[in-house]
């Protein structure tokens, strides 16, 4: 029976280089009520029709079973949340005050993932809504690039040297994530631990916080 090879991938198109922030793995989902069906369990808000969630890289959230207090800033804002995100799953980085490389910041700001989609919250006068709350990871570099490798290699060059886009001024960024378009493929380049991973990194900060 005739089975077709697929196509190949190009390796060079559709690149997207964001800046890697360093904080916690956070997402606001937003989905329709049912209301036939029992009230949903770790239920933050219902607003206009939709129910609102909030999720850490490995669960389901609400204020007093927290994340660094994400789940309290999805409930804070919930209504604005719902106004601009819309219906579906969120994910980005919460980040800045208290978390991990804190940036300098005297505040916690969701950064979301999807650049494509909310890098336009960065231009806004604030550096993104609900006070710079909200806003988008940066976006380094994007199209063709075609030796990849040393184009990545050169951003992070340049990232050293510049400092972090996310908080300008702030001279130890973490590092890059790298998205190939055509095959939707993510991966990550840092500049600490990049090649022993994160168990490795993890055992340093506990070492640290020692």
């Amino acid at each position: 029976m005739f089975e077709r090879f697929a196509s190949l991938t190009r390796f060079s198109h559709g690149w997207t280089v964001t800046e890697k922030i360093d904080g916690t793995n956070a997402c606001v989902v937003v989905a329709k009520q049912d209301h036939e069906a029992e009230l949903p369990a770790n239920l933050i808000a219902s607003v206009d029709g939709f129910d609102v969630f909030a999720q850490s890289r490995n669960n389901m959230i609400v204020p007093g079973k927290d994340n660094m207090a994400f789940a309290h800033f999805v409930h804070e804002n919930a209504d604005l949340l719902v106004s601009i995100l819309g219906e579906g799953r969120h994910y980005g980085e919460w980040a800045g005050a208290g978390i991990q490389r804190r940036y300098g910041m005297d505040k916690k700001v969701f950064a979301l993932f999807n650049a494509a989609r909310w890098g336009d919250l960065r231009n806004h006068k604030d550096g993104g809504l609900l006070g710079g709350k909200l806003t988008s990871v940066p976006v380094l570099a994007e199209g063709y690039m075609g030796e990849p490798g040393a184009e990545f290699a050169r951003i992070m060059e340049a990232l050293k040297e510049n400092g972090s886009a996310f908080a300008p001024g702030f001279m130890d960024p973490e590092g890059i994530v790298m998205r190939h378009g055509p095959s939707g493929t993510l991966f990550k380049k840092t500049f600490d631990y990049d090649e022993q991973g994160k168990w490795a990194e993890n055992q340093a900060r506990k070492q640290a916080a020692k």
